[in-house]
């Protein structure tokens, strides 16, 4: 719905990057309005990430979206395509734009200690509009006051100043909304004119346990081998056809095997094909 509304409002004024960011936005602002409206006090400082991929038959070309750490991952055969980088606090240009509008980076690379991303739809309490909201401000579960070593007094007290404070602490959302955009072209990035890209999207459930060159090229040679297997879902079969059935099998396994590499976080796999 609001891919919808977005492209109506604006297909024929900006880019197709520029929809893209207009539709992050309103997601995000829609979702603000939501929580509060509904006063969902369970969820009113948690926030999620998010990769989205477009496929433009057209120009051959594919558009990739990504908002903190869920990943794109594309391969052809047993090689690395392409691979979206995470926001990360500590990454120098999200480090720079959090350090500039006024907030800190804990030296475990979290934002004032407690969230390890920098980008993301939702977590309000690090946001300008949420701050000024005692509803989504930050409380005792994100940051905590600092007491002298000693005496054990509190000489700085975050809450309290947020308490206090009329207008947001930051000059800036210390998390930001804006997807990274990146364009792929066939015969300036790939060719898939005799082999399809195959297509990863997952969150960070499955790169915690695939984080080095090595493991990201396991994880490939993992998939290609898996996509080779003729055992499917009868009944995916039956109703998506082969190509579908394949792929729904190598995310199951990729999904498994972060599993049984310990993976003690989400796991969401999506897969496709290109070409």
């Amino acid at each position: 719905d609001v891919w919808s509304d977005v492209l109506t409002d604006y297909e024929n004024e900006f880019e197709m990057d520029q929809i893209i960011i207009k539709t992050f936005e309103e997601i995000d602002n829609r979702l603000f309005q939501h929580l509060l409206n509904e006063q969902e006090t369970d969820y009113n400082q948690d926030g999620t990430t998010a990769v989205i991929l477009f496929k433009d038959q057209k120009n051959n070309q594919l558009y990739i979206a990504n908002l903190g750490d869920s990943r794109c991952l594309i391969m052809q055969g047993n090689k690395k395509i392409f691979m979206t980088t995470d926001h990360k606090p500590d990454n120098e240009k999200e480090k720079e734009r959090i350090l500039a509008a006024g907030g800190k980076i804990s030296g475990d690379g979290r934002i004032l200690g407690t969230l390890n991303v920098s980008r993301s739809f939702g977590d309000f309490c690090l946001k300008q509009r949420g701050q000024v909201s005692k509803y989504f401000g930050l409380n005792k579960r994100h940051v905590k006051e600092e007491k002298h070593p000693e005496t054990g007094e509190i000489i700085n007290d975050p809450i309290e100043m947020i308490e206090k404070s009329e207008k947001p602490m930051f000059a800036a959302d210390l998390v930001s909304i804006e997807p990274e955009i990146t364009v792929l072209r066939n015969n300036e990035h790939f060719d898939n004119s005799k082999e399809p890209l195959v297509i990863l999207l997952a969150c960070d459930g499955v790169f915690d346990v695939f984080k080095t060159d090595d493991q990201i090229q396991y994880l490939i040679d993992f998939i290609n081998q898996e996509m080779k297997i003729k055992i499917y879902d009868q009944t995916i079969l039956q109703k998506y056809g082969e190509e579908v059935a394949v792929l729904n099998r190598a995310a199951r396994k990729v999904m498994h095997e972060s599993f049984d590499r310990d993976s003690s976080d989400n796991i969401s796999v999506l897969m496709t094909l290109f070409g």
